[in-house]
């Protein structure tokens, strides 16, 4: 099934993805728990595969460094650290990071409020994480 990914942090004017398309196997109907351990398989496996398999030459058209200029932030997309992600323990910490708060998942612009509600989801539906950012300061 194909759903629309949208990874946001509060505080940033844009989102890290803008409605990235991600397939997934799963059915219509899902817990919580069972879409995000899905999506972070899935995204697991993507990081992995860059490491396997880097480009040998990496360089920028003169469109995508336009394109990267209004983001803020042009490179050539390099991973440095080639440590493999362990997909056991990133859907631990995603799990973790839900149950204390750090992330809110909305599907189709509803906000999602347990790991065991059962979600009716469909080709394309709208998958949004929004990972919250705590203020740093002192009180007086």
């Amino acid at each position: 099934m194909e759903l629309l990914f949208t990874l946001k942090s509060l505080g940033k004017k844009q989102a890290y993805l803008k409605e990235a398309p991600i397939h997934i196997e799963t059915t219509n109907d899902i817990t919580l728990r069972q879409l995000l351990e899905r999506i972070v398989t899935h995204q697991v496996e993507q990081f992995n595969k860059k490491i396997d398999s880097p480009e040998l030459v990496s360089f920028l058209s003169e469109k995508s460094i336009q394109s990267k200029t209004t983001s803020g932030k042009v490179g050539f997309g390099d991973i440095y650290n080639t440590e493999k992600a362990d997909v056991t323990k990133s859907i631990e910490t995603v799990i973790q990071a839900y149950e204390d708060g750090l992330i809110a998942i909305f599907v189709n612009d509803q906000q999602i409020e347990a790991l065991e509600s059962m979600i009716t989801i469909q080709e394309r539906d709208t998958i949004t994480i929004i990972r919250f950012t705590f203020l740093t300061g002192s009180f007086i």
